[in-house]
């Protein structure tokens, strides 16, 4: 169980997967990462999810058989992070907004890290993206690429193009040119890491679009910042084994082998990890679950749609849950929330 759990928030694909249903007249069925985690920015979902997500992107090609990325990047935004892109944009330069970024793709993206090089008069924006399959790296290297992109032109301006741009994956060679008009630059593709080159001289240029609002309005509240800071360690199992079930109960009550299999292992050796830590998947699904249906209870949710919406079949086993986690039923916790606020 060596295998590092990554995970993403949905916000990175969710322009993708809208724009895709849109594009190609799809149901938003078609994708197996469901909506409900899509309409929700903070919700963590799985690598090997994106990955499929990709996978199945990647067989929306219409009649001229044009890569589905290439269509969908003409209209692509890939900052739509909410008060995050707030935080991250309202810096007093561009230098200050990848240094964000940096920090930002920790409590977004665990498997990404960027760094800045420089190299006489030129500055290179890398991002490198770690343990995504080869046959969608492609994918995942542009979309960050026009994320980088974007954020350069929200300094820059509309007009800015790189100096040279570096992607890793393959690209068919009829698409090259595309993508070449796309970023209007040299790319190299064949690349370990996501890169974007620029003048040194432009570091520390100020963006020239004006906020409208009050600074206030991008500042991030509590309940902002809670949502983003439960990011699990890649390194940690524990971690990334509660997030999956958190993740998983978005399909049906989470099973064991869903989880096991999620990561490649096998049921055993999910076990048996388990029991070293002492405690089994029963209980550690019902801690998670009690959780989720707690952030439930307080929002209102009336109690039977707490219970479908973490998969448990009927109220009974639903309740008993929550009782041997919390000591009293849903109902009483949600009267006592009610009464004590």
């Amino acid at each position: 169980m060596k295998t590092p759990c990554y995970f993403y928030r949905s916000v990175l694909i969710k322009n993708l997967y809208e724009m895709a249903i849109l594009e190609f007249d799809l149901k938003k069925s078609y994708f197996d990462i469901p909506y409900d985690v899509i309409s929700k920015p903070h919700k963590l979902v799985p690598l090997p999810d994106i990955e499929h997500f990709y996978r199945q992107l990647a067989d929306c090609k219409k009649a001229d058989k044009q890569d589905p990325m290439l269509m969908l990047a003409q209209k692509y935004n890939v900052i739509p992070l909410g008060h995050l892109k707030n935080w991250l944009l309202s810096g007093q330069d561009v230098s200050m907004s990848i240094m964000r970024l940096a920090n930002m793709l920790k409590l977004i993206q665990s498997n990404a890290q960027s760094q800045v090089v420089i190299v006489k008069d030129q500055i290179g924006w890398r991002i490198h993206i770690k343990g995504v399959a080869i046959d969608v790296i492609q994918y995942e290297s542009v979309r960050a690429a026009i994320g980088m992109l974007n954020i350069l032109r929200y300094f820059f301006g509309e007009s800015f193009t790189p100096n040279k741009l570096c992607l890793s994956g393959y690209c068919h060679e009829r698409d090259e040119k595309q993508y070449r008009d796309l970023f209007q630059c040299d790319i190299q593709w064949h690349q370990p890491r996501t890169e974007i080159w620029f003048n040194r001289a432009m570091a520390f240029s100020k963006s020239s679009v004006v906020f409208e609002d009050s600074y206030r309005n991008y500042q991030m509240g509590v309940d902002d910042l809670d949502r983003y800071f439960n990011m699990p360690d890649p390194l940690n199992k524990v971690q990334g084994i509660i997030s999956t079930i958190a993740y998983q109960r978005h399909y049906r009550l989470p099973r064991l082998v869903d989880v096991a299999q999620k990561w490649g292992w096998s049921d055993q050796q999910l076990s048996r990890f388990l029991r070293d830590k002492q405690v089994s998947f029963t209980q550690l699904r019902s801690l998670v679950l009690a959780n989720e249906a707690i952030t439930m209870l307080q929002k209102g949710i009336d109690i039977e749609q707490v219970r479908h919406r973490l998969g448990y079949e009927n109220q009974v086993s639903f309740t008993n849950m929550f009782k041997s986690m919390k000591g009293m039923t849903p109902k009483q916790y949600q009267q006592r929330f009610v009464s004590e606020r």
